[in-house]
């Protein structure tokens, strides 16, 4: 549901705050006293604020308290019309290989997918200079973007496009994951 409500285009920041504002207001009215719950809400506030290299910095912080804010930070990320080309593969992966196991998987990945689709899209076509070899990697990479595939194996598909193209350094557990979820 977040995926839905935040990054569409036609949503922008003042607009968080009124959905968060009244998602409390709900969450009040309905019992749900919690302060993790109101913790969260805080965090979705803030991080809507903050910068990229900010939203990086807390994406980047593997500390296992930290897991809903790197995933939310990861979110903010994917969302954003541009960011180099390693900060997006990192978000990305994160969103998609946490989505696979996630509970919600089946309300979330139609978004995710269109934001891994439409970020590598811009990537592939408008920052190929920031790709490594991009007369090599970027027509694979639009070719998966442009696939039939739908949800998370697209997403997947995109990624294993995108691994090369990239300066990161990704383990083989997540490669295999990625794999294994393409071929689903």
């Amino acid at each position: 549901m977040f995926c839905r409500v935040f990054l569409r285009p036609e949503y922008h920041v003042p607009r968080y705050r009124d959905t968060t504002e009244k998602w409390k207001i709900d969450a009040n009215q309905f019992g749900f006293h919690d302060p993790n719950l109101e913790d969260w809400f805080s965090f979705i506030a803030e991080s809507s604020q903050k910068s990229l290299s900010q939203l990086i910095a807390v994406m980047r912080n593997s500390g296992e308290e930290e897991g809903e804010k790197r995933l939310l930070a990861a979110l903010f990320i994917t969302a954003l019309e541009v960011v180099n080309p390693e900060d997006r593969f990192y978000a990305d992966v994160l969103l998609v290989i946490t989505a696979h196991s996630h509970i919600w998987r089946r309300e979330i990945e139609d978004e995710i997918e269109e934001l891994v689709s439409k970020g590598w899209s811009r990537a592939a076509s408008e920052q190929s200079f920031a790709l490594r070899t991009p007369k090599i990697h970027a027509p694979g990479i639009l070719r998966a973007c442009h696939d039939s595939a739908r949800g998370l194996k697209k997403a997947a598909n995109i990624l294993l496009a995108a691994n090369n193209a990239v300066r990161l350094s990704v383990p083989n557990q997540i490669l295999t994951q990625l794999r294994n979820l393409a071929q689903e």
